[in-house]
């Protein structure tokens, strides 16, 4: 598997680093699959700029439905429709926690040029625990985030006894734990130190507790605010557990 990060940045707009966004390949060699997950505003040009082909992604994930992970669904749906000489054939299939359905209804409903034309486009609304199974192989297993009112699912990524962890927003919470457990790389955020951490957030404490408990071998942080910088609070979460700890960085690739 690869792991490519979109955006390892928050809803503070950065020159560096944009909002949520990340870029798995997985599958049987030949087959691979590209999977999305989250995305925010800018997602689709960076894709771009990390030589990615977009009209090659099969599975989009969402953690959740806030704008900083999510808006650039209308541009892909809108250009899986416009893109000239692109236009879309190959069936989508979009997943996420409850509320999948409307929130796409109402996205269509204000811009109707995302319904699609010429392809099939299949909503599935995960129950935590659900897992989804590749054709390629791989499979994702979704389990139940603590982002406070606004909840959201946090994703295993797995394939060949290779796992990836994503965490989406969250505070610590079992389940991350359970997803994380024995993984090769957890990506987590980490929004603040723990002096200004908000509910439903990480700060390093935190990540680092999960990486304890888990057990897994290296840990990516993305989603620092600023002022904070991430590779400072990388630093801290690393002298709190025996994990490798770095900061995500934007366009780089990671193998798993």
């Amino acid at each position: 598997m690869r792991l490519t990060v979109l955006g390892s940045g928050t809803l503070v707009p950065h020159s560096e680093r944009g909002t949520p966004g990340f870029l798995v390949v997985a599958g049987e060699q030949g087959r691979e699959e590209k999977l999305l997950f989250d995305g925010g505003s800018g997602t689709l040009y960076r894709l771009a700029r990390a030589g990615e082909d977009w009209r090659e992604i099969s599975h989009i994930f969402y953690t959740h439905y806030h704008p900083d992970h999510t808006l650039d669904l209308v541009s892909f749906l809108f250009a899986c429709n416009y893109a000239p000489g692109s236009e879309r054939t190959a069936r989508l299939y979009i997943y996420g926690p409850a509320g999948l359905k409307e929130f796409y209804s109402r996205i269509s409903l204000a811009w109707p040029s995302v319904i699609p034309k010429k392809y099939s486009l299949e909503l599935r609304e995960l129950e935590p625990g659900a897992v989804v199974q590749g054709e390629a192989g791989w499979q994702v297993e979704s389990g139940l985030m603590d982002h406070g009112d606004s909840g959201g699912l946090g994703y295993r990524i797995s394939f060949e006894g290779q796992a990836l962890t994503l965490s989406g927003d969250t505070q610590y919470c079992a389940e991350l734990v359970r997803l994380a457990r024995g993984a090769d790389l957890l990506v987590c955020e980490c929004s603040a130190d723990e002096s200004h951490r908000v509910e439903g957030h990480l700060s390093p404490e935190g990540v680092a507790r999960i990486a304890r408990e888990s057990g897994v071998k290296r840990v990516l942080l993305t989603h620092v605010y600023p002022p904070l910088d991430p590779e400072t609070v990388a630093g801290q979460c690393a002298t709190l557990c025996s994990a490798q700890v770095t900061a995500a960085s934007d366009l780089v690739s990671y193998e798993i």
